[in-house]
């Protein structure tokens, strides 16, 4: 005989289908048909939990942004801080390797490659998760950058013309999703001329590069 889920297993089976059929057809073309049956319920059931697509659709962004937040701490990414005896230029490549290496490296998570493709059809349609989504990285990580970026060329380690770090924030983002987009699957899509920890590396240099690092300073920082 089948057991019966509790009241609040249901809930996380609902939302995880949810997930899953937003992640296919985004906000607009999901349907609360779908969803039911993607969880196995009645659209009855499925109105007992979540009074509306709307509410369903808040639940699994609270829980892909906990998931996300459980994310970094798996991998054991390390928080870069920076103060006023840090290397500015040492410290942007730390975080640029931290960040290629949660994209290329671990893109394989269940969870994780559900989440990107909800950014991704999120990025097609409302916009309203990816927007949450940048927002709150953003948020997190933008001051380290900006103070990095000022104390490398204070140092003399950034070059040409100032670019904005808020600018610089999204170049980076957007690298770094499209290598993640890349290696979703277990062969990448895109053909890059290395892989693994060489793909990081080099994506890290491209990225340090844009952002203005002296040549002598990438060889020092990203030997």
């Amino acid at each position: 005989m089948k057991k019966r889920l509790s009241r609040a297993d249901r809930h996380r089976s609902i939302v995880e289908a949810a997930a899953d059929v937003f992640a296919d057809q985004g906000f607009e073309g999901a349907t609360t048909k779908q969803i039911a049956a993607a969880a196995s319920v009645s659209p009855a059931l499925l109105y007992e939990h979540f009074p509306s697509k709307e509410a369903l659709y808040r639940a699994v962004l609270r829980k892909l942004v906990r998931d996300q937040d459980n994310l970094v701490v798996s991998l054991g990414i390390p928080a870069v801080t920076v103060d006023a005896q840090s290397n500015g230029a040492a410290a942007i490549l730390r975080m640029l390797q931290g960040y290629f290496s949660a994209c290329i490296l671990r893109s394989g998570e269940e969870r994780d490659v559900t989440a990107h493709r909800l950014m991704l059809a999120s990025l097609a349609s409302d916009g309203t998760y990816a927007r949450l989504l940048y927002r709150r990285i953003m948020r997190r990580n933008l001051h380290t950058l900006a103070q990095a970026m000022d104390q490398a060329r204070a140092a003399g380690d950034i070059a040409g013309e100032p670019l904005p770090a808020q600018s610089a924030f999204c170049f980076i983002e957007h690298v770094g999703s499209m290598l993640l987009s890349t290696h979703l699957g277990k062969v990448p899509i895109a053909q890059y001329a290395e892989d693994g920890e060489k793909l990081v590396r080099q994506a890290a240099l491209f990225c340090g590069r844009g952002l203005g690092l002296t040549a002598e300073a990438l060889a020092r920082t990203c030997p």
